[in-house]
């Protein structure tokens, strides 16, 4: 997938290994954020500068960060759900005993586990199932 693709499929949000696997070299993708075109968001996870920071962005954005096994979690999977209107101010994901992710300002890690019956990939992300 190209990045221009990536970034139209995912809300403008995409991460440093998405930008390379795509082909962009880490000078170019460091090049980009240099330049303004693209803004940090967390750690190796950026959004396009031309694209506004919604709620869907801000969700996206936390779990590429927290990594692919990450799981959203609490209010943050009602909003991908489509239950909740907005996406709470801290996007709560589950990333298991051996997540190696930390807190950070906007996004809240939890250590549970989610089972495989209580998720499903909506939009490509993974999400608890609310019961």
């Amino acid at each position: 997938m190209t990045v221009p693709e990536l970034l139209r499929r995912q809300g403008g949000v995409l991460s440093r290994p998405q930008a390379i696997s795509a082909g962009i070299s880490p000078d170019a993708v460091d090049v980009r954020l240099a330049a303004g075109r693209w803004r940090r968001l967390h750690p190796r996870v950026y959004l396009a500068a031309d694209r506004p920071l919604t709620d869907a962005a801000r969700v996206r954005a936390a779990w590429l960060w927290a990594g692919p096994n990450a799981v959203l979690n609490g209010l943050a999977a009602g909003f991908w759900w489509g239950l909740v209107p907005r996406s709470p101010q801290v996007i709560t994901l589950a990333v298991g005993r051996q997540g190696r992710r930390h807190s950070q300002p906007g996004v809240a890690v939890v250590c549970g586990e989610i089972t495989a019956a209580d998720r499903v990939q909506i939009r490509g992300v993974p999400t608890a199932v609310w019961h």
